[in-house]
């Protein structure tokens, strides 16, 4: 997990050891010494060791090198003297950050090897040297890095390796030589006396903060995460539901329409009308007599209706002129006084027989009379005003308002639309 920031903060640690972890102290920031360094200036060599989400942190210190090795004095042009060591620290087993040069590929195996037996949580190295005081680290896989081993150094050691630049090492290492002595010679020790225990030791804690950390989800996140999934299962489940309930209602509402239970029309869920050859099936007869239709008749009051009139007035029916041919084995001939008026056109139907008004039909139209269709229902009207109004408009009775359809009649083309 890469370094996002670096923070140095200042504590009082109990002179007694073991002593519990709770009895740390923070100081007053009036006086302790605090120092952040951006993540951007930090450079991640290795994270072994760091599980995701958890801090690099410990107290800062300087691991101690055999006085004999050439890179103990390599090392002192780097580090200060009185630089806080491990034998500086309280003697409980704090977490512990070492800081040190990344010198020659011998001098830091031999850093690795001074803290194999130190409760260390990171390493932090920086490169001495100008060209490296102020400008970022190189990147992990320079060969600036490299220690002859082919990177097995980062897989050996159990904890992340970071490196900072050189100027911000400089300002660590002198702080931490400020604190590695009494709590009376630390700045600010005069008044820390005061407040703690003179005995008590006062260091400098340094927290490397993860991107681990940073990048897992906030307890509160990963709940709405949760909620946000259990509302899109139940809209989900919710839908397919309602689905597969108007998939049912809809079979259902087909099965009733084929078995005539149901009038589309009639319910305002489809506009329908009656085809022509349908129409052509309803039959036709003479008003009062019971006579039907001749076919060559009928066939002439299709055509009229098919090319319609430009003429106000209602075109005179057609007269018998051949041998009639009923259009349906038995129909309802209602009486003059049952329906004597077209509800369409209101004009009033001639019975066959009956002198028509003065100026309205003639003498041959009187004594064959009014042709009228009868619909399923039994009601009654002239064939051309009948026709285009359930052709065009509607399959509804202009007077009762039944289906003048077959029982179950749909159209294909119905049918795929709802």
């Amino acid at each position: 997990m890469s370094a996002q920031s670096l923070d140095v903060l200042t504590l009082d640690l109990p002179a007694i050891p073991n002593a519990a972890a709770a009895s740390y102290h923070r100081l007053n920031a009036s006086l302790a010494y605090t120092y952040t360094l951006a993540g951007a200036d930090i450079r991640t060599l290795s994270t072994n060791g760091n599980s995701p989400g958890e801090d690099a942190s410990g107290l800062l210190y300087t691991p101690t090198l055999d006085p004999a090795s050439p890179c103990y004095n390599a090392s002192a042009a780097y580090i200060p003297a009185n630089v806080t060591r491990r034998a500086t620290l309280p003697a409980t087993d704090y977490d512990l950050v070492a800081i040190a040069p990344w010198l020659s590929p011998t001098c830091v195996q031999a850093y690795f090897s001074a803290v194999v037996d130190d409760p260390i949580r990171a390493f932090v190295f920086f490169l001495p040297g100008e060209n490296y005081s102020t400008t970022v680290p190189p990147e992990p896989d320079s060969d600036a890095w490299g220690l002859g081993d082919g990177g097995s150094w980062k897989r050996v050691n159990d904890y992340p390796v970071y490196a900072i630049p050189g100027a911000a090492a400089q300002t660590l290492l002198a702080a931490s030589a400020l604190y590695s002595q009494n709590m009376s010679e630390v700045p600010f020790g005069r008044e820390l006396t005061q407040i703690f225990d003179p005995k008590d030791y006062i260091r400098l804690f340094l927290e490397i903060d993860t991107a681990g950390s940073h990048n897992s989800l906030p307890s509160l996140w990963i709940f709405l995460l949760i909620v946000l999934g259990i509302l899109l299962a139940i809209i989900g489940l919710t839908s397919l539901a309602m689905h597969w309930l108007q998939r049912r209602r809809r079979q259902a509402l087909q099965r009733r329409v084929a078995n005539g239970e149901v009038d589309l029309e009639v319910l305002g869920i489809k506009k329908m009308t009656v085809p022509q050859e349908l129409l052509d099936r309803m039959p036709l007869y003479t008003y009062g007599s019971g006579a039907p239709v001749p076919a060559s008749a009928a066939k002439d009051v299709a055509n009229a209706d098919k090319l319609g009139s430009a003429d106000s007035s209602r075109p005179s029916s057609p007269l018998p002129t051949a041998r009639p041919t009923p259009a349906r084995a038995t129909s309802f001939r209602p009486t003059p006084l049952q329906q004597p008026t077209c509800a369409i056109c209101l004009d009033d139907f001639v019975p066959a027989g009956v002198p028509p008004p003065e100026g309205t039909q003639t003498e041959a139209e009187a004594e064959a009379g009014t042709i009228v269709r009868e619909l399923p229902c039994h009601h009654i009207f002239h064939p051309e005003c009948v026709d285009t109004f359930l052709r065009d408009s509607n399959s509804l009775c202009p007077m009762c308002k039944k289906s003048a359809l077959p029982q179950g009649y749909c159209r294909a083309s119905s049918r795929t639309r709802w």
